[in-house]
Formats: structure tokens, C-alpha cells, sequence
């Protein structure tokens, strides 16, 4: 447990003790206030959300904050010391959507007190997780199912469940994997109360959207990439950065490779694409063949347009979403490493196309000297390693001159220290 974490918390819950709130989705243990890692859901009146945010970003535990507002909550996310994040949750309402599902008035009215901290009451925490958990096309989580469990009572809890949204579950079990019919039950319950009337659901609906094209449009996620030469710790920087990101930043992280990869390699238009993926991993990097300038421009001219239309593709599915996209390898390999993908055209033209590309948050470029590199791989010769780390350093100084985003040049002999140099930018660019 951390201090830090638990005197942040303690404080921030007495500066609450004479306001109305209920801290939602808690078992009532003090382990669980204080795990690290998790949120603090907490419902509050409208007019104490200035309030509650002048006072958690004000205490001295507290780095960095950024807010993220959305309609039926306000996201606080506070970095403390240490670079621990804890993420505040402010509702107002209980809404999925356009539908509320829980009574803000009631659920208010009727807390109770554990330890010091205001809470709903067993009843109600059960219903909010098994209607936050349908409404989202899912069974109740296995971490939630085992705190019920251990509360006791919960086949009691299904009963009334049933009785309050005319469902049919059988017992507790059932909970676990979602059931459409009982959706459309707890959708048609929801939709017979006053404020879930067609027209208060058809506002909350075009606030909804609007709040989408606001994130498609300035989105909440990012890009990072990772390049270097074979040897100098990519892999292992990547797996470690994505590892950060989850589990103490709260990321939703993924990882493609070198591109898109939107249309598949060119060779598996002959070989099939397991195949050649296959050959792929199977062939040593910038093994292959010279090609020609023609056979070069096709090979960059199919590549390229996976990035153009790739990178929309991933703008939309992930990024606007909140993702984190760790790229292994990027544009950058086609302009300074083409020989990596069969392509012998020279930097002039990939580079000036690079305007044309969509521009990550934070490029990172890991280097080491060639004695280290070739102690850990011995695929490149000591001169090979030396020219494309001073190509890619160059090319790096020059883009972060030229074009948006940073361009971060590491040495990557400490893995600690690489990853302290990553976490100190994507804080201050998360943060900003």
C-alpha cells in the first residue's frame, strides 16, 4: 500500500465528510480505497465538482493533473509522487449513453458510513454493477462476482434484482455471462421511468455525440514509436513501456509492427499471408536481394498507402478511443533503412513524403555503441551500426526542428534509465 496513495485519500475523504457524496463500486475494506492501480468512483452534487477538483489538485501529494470532462462524469487524473497515477471519477449522474440508470436523489439520500467513508448501501452496489456491466454488453467482472461472494447474500441480491427490472436470472452464477434477453428487460425497466422519457433520451443522445466527434476530432489518445538498430534493446524498451503504461497509467495499449499494416506484405499476395509471414520473421534484416528502382518505387508506393490509409484506420479505432499505440519500427526505417523492406530508393523521396504521414506524439530512437550492440545480436557489422545510428540521430535533430511531436534520442544502456527518460515524456505530454 502506498503512503503516498493513502494520505492523499484520507485527506481528500475528510475534506468530503460534510459534503453529499457516495463512493461507488467499494466493498467497504480499506485494502480496496487504497489498491494501487484502482479508481475512485464517486458521486457528487453538481455544484461541489469546482470545489472537490480545486482541492485534490491542490494537495501537496499531487505532481501533475488533467481533467477530461464528458457529460455524465468529470475525469481527474492525478499523478502523485513516485509517478503513481489515481484516477477520480466525479459523477454526477449515472448514465450509459442515453440512459440513466441510477438515482442520483436516492442513492445520495441513503448512504451509509464504513470507516469513515460515505458509501450506498449492498443492494444498491449490486444493482449499479449489474446494470453498468449489461448496459455495456458484459456479465458482472470475476473481481466483482468474488466481492459479492464474500459479502454474502447474493442469491438474495439476484431476487430483488429481478423483482426491480423484471429480469429472469436464475441465480448468482448466471451473472457472469452476459444475456441479451436480460438486457432488453433491464432496457425496457429503464425506459419506463420519467427520466429516460424519449425526449430526455434523445438530448443525452445528441450530447453523446457530439462528446464523440469532440474526442475523434482533439482525441484523448496517442502515438508512440520505438526505432533503432537491430540490437540496441527495442524489444525489450517496448514490452517494458507497454507494461508502464497498463498497469500504472490505467492504458489501453497496443502494439503493431513497422506499419499499420492495413494491406498485408507484398509477398503474401503470392505466398498467403501465414506463409509469408513466416519467411518474414525466418529472414535476417536487410538480408534480401538489391532491387531495382522500379521494383523499389511499387514496394514504397503499396507501403506508403498503407500509411495513408492505415493511419486513419488506427486514428478512429484506437487513438480517438484513448488507446496508446506502441509502434515497433516506423516511417523513419523507409527513409534512412529501406533495405530492411527490399527497397533501394534513397532517402530524398521518403523523406519529403514523410509531410504526408501522420506525426506520433513522442518518436523515440534507441542507440548503443556498436561493442554493446554486437554483444547482444550479431546480425549488422560494427560499421553498418555505427552509419545508421548517426543517420538516424541526424534525421531525428532535424524533424524535431521541422515537424510536430518529439523526437527523443536515448542511450540505451541503463534499461531503468531508458524507461525514467520515456515515462518523464509521456507524463509531460499527457500532462501538458
Amino acid at each position: 500500500m502506498s503512503n503516498i496513495r493513502k494520505s492523499f485519500t484520507l485527506q481528500l475523504f475528510d475534506f468530503l465528510k460534510n459534503t453529499d457524496y457516495a463512493l461507488l463500486k467499494w466493498d467497504g475494506t480499506i485494502e480496496a480505497l487504497m489498491e494501487e492501480g484502482s479508481d475512485l468512483d464517486i458521486l457528487i452534487k453538481k455544484e461541489d465538482l469546482a470545489s472537490i477538483i480545486e482541492y485534490a489538485k491542490g494537495q501537496p501529494e499531487v505532481l501533475k493533473s488533467r481533467i477530461e470532462i464528458k457529460p455524465d462524469v468529470t475525469h481527474l487524473f492525478l499523478i502523485l509522487w513516485g509517478g503513481k497515477m489515481l484516477q477520480i471519477d466525479l459523477l454526477t449522474t449515472l448514465q450509459r449513453k442515453e440512459i440513466v440508470y441510477g438515482s442520483y436523489t436516492e442513492l445520495l439520500a441513503n448512504t451509509q458510513k464504513i470507516n469513515g467513508v460515505k458509501t450506498y448501501s449492498k443492494e444498491a452496489y449490486f444493482s449499479h454493477v449489474v446494470l453498468f456491466s449489461f448496459l455495456n454488453n458484459s456479465g458482472i467482472s470475476p473481481k466483482h462476482y468474488e466481492k459479492f461472494k464474500l459479502m454474502g447474500g447474493s442469491e438474495k441480491l439476484v431476487h430483488g434484482f429481478n423483482k426491480s427490472y423484471s429480469t429472469s436470472f436464475s441465480n448468482f452464477e448466471a451473472l457472469k455471462n452476459f444475456d441479451q434477453t436480460q438486457k432488453e428487460s433491464i432496457l425496457a425497466t429503464l425506459k419506463s421511468k420519467p427520466e429516460n422519457s424519449l425526449l430526455k433520451r434523445l438530448a443525452r443522445k445528441t450530447t453523446y455525440a457530439f462528446t464523440a466527434l469532440k474526442q475523434i476530432i482533439k482525441p484523448t489518445g496517442s502515438i508512440i514509436t520505438f526505432s533503432g538498430v537491430d540490437g540496441a534493446g527495442k524489444s525489450t524498451i517496448l514490452t517494458q513501456t507497454a507494461d508502464m503504461l497498463e498497469n500504472q497509467y490505467r492504458k489501453n495499449v497496443v502494439v503493431l509492427r513497422h506499419r499499420p499494416s492495413l494491406f498485408p506484405i507484398l509477398s503474401a499476395l503470392t505466398l498467403g499471408k501465414k506463409a509469408a509471414e513466416e519467411k518474414s520473421m525466418e529472414t535476417l534484416p536487410r538480408t534480401g536481394k538489391k532491387q531495382g528502382l522500379f521494383s523499389s518505387a511499387i514496394r514504397f508506393a503499396y507501403y506508403f498507402m498503407d500509411y495513408q490509409i492505415g493511419q486513419i484506420y488506427i486514428h478512429f479505432k484506437y487513438v480517438s478511443k484513448g488507446y496508446v499505440v506502441l509502434y515497433d519500427r516506423y516511417y523513419f526505417d523507409f527513409i534512412l533503412d529501406g533495405r530492411r523492406t527490399s527497397i533501394d530508393l534513397g532517402t530524398t523521396i521518403p523523406k519529403a513524403l514523410y509531410k504526408f504521414i501522420n506525426k506520433p506524439s513522442l518518436n523515440i530512437f534507441l542507440f548503443a555503441d556498436a561493442e554493446t550492440i554486437l554483444k547482444r545480436k550479431q546480425e549488422l557489422s560494427a560499421a553498418v551500426i555505427e552509419k545508421l545510428t548517426a543517420k538516424y540521430k541526424s534525421l531525428f535533430n532535424d524533424f524535431s526542428k521541422k515537424h510536430n511531436g518529439t523526437y527523443l534520442t536515448v542511450n540505451n544502456i541503463n534499461l531503468n534509465q531508458t524507461i525514467e527518460k520515456i515515462r518523464f515524456q509521456f507524463l509531460n505530454q499527457e500532462f501538458a
